[in-house]
């Protein structure tokens, strides 16, 4: 990514002159931590993080969701039933139209005092 680059992804985060770290959704932001809090009730799951991207051909932004469960999925059937469980759960507790993309890993990427590192998440996008 070159510096003009750099210069309008920043730009795209800033909401009235205030860096959101969140998700816009109409013209309200949800938070990652709201979102990484909710799920973090859904069954199985042990760490959740959540970070947006841009879909440049449509122009709306992606939500991806990484989890970290207590166990694994046994077969392809049932990881897609978990993804869309998901998918469901946070479309019902936040009313998102937008793409929400699942995916599972065995752990997350945390700092020494166990908070989501974003950053890292990102760059799994």
């Amino acid at each position: 990514m070159g510096g003009a680059e750099i210069a309008l992804a920043k730009e795209r985060d800033m909401w009235d002159g205030v860096f959101m770290d969140g998700f816009r959704s109409g013209t309200s932001t949800i938070s990652y931590y709201q979102l990484e809090s909710v799920l973090m009730d859904f069954p199985r799951v042990l760490e959740a993080g959540v970070v947006a991207k841009s879909d440049d051909l449509t122009q709306c932004q992606i939500l991806s969701v990484y989890l970290a469960l207590e166990d694994g999925l046994g077969s392809d059937a049932d990881y897609e039933r978990f993804t869309q469980e998901v998918v469901h759960y946070v479309r019902e507790h936040f009313s998102l139209r937008c793409t929400i993309d699942v995916k599972i890993k065995e752990k997350l990427p945390m700092t020494r005092s166990g908070k989501i590192l974003r950053t890292v998440l990102q760059g799994w996008n």
